[in-house]
């Protein structure tokens, strides 16, 4: 299984986890139309650690877990059924 350095996206953290690779990825973009935000808000999401992200070496691009995506719509879903 294939493994990749997880970064924050803000270089003023520079905590590193390591992520197993066992999902789907997002561009920012992708993930912003599924949470219904920005990319300024995803980016935002990054760097408070609200959604892990993977920098890949070429080209410094971004990658969001779609799992993680999924699992900040959860909280979401819940609250929106109880109104």
């Amino acid at each position: 299984m294939l493994t990749f350095v997880v970064r924050p996206f803000s270089v003023a953290t520079m905590s590193t986890e390591r992520l197993e690779v066992a999902t789907e990825f997002l561009t920012r973009n992708d993930a912003a139309k599924r949470l219904k935000v920005t990319t300024r808000t995803v980016d935002r999401y990054i760097a408070d650690g609200k959604l892990p992200a993977v920098v890949l070496p070429v080209g410094r691009r971004v990658r969001i877990p779609s799992k993680a995506v999924d699992s900040l719509l959860k909280p979401l879903a819940r609250s929106e059924s109880h109104n």
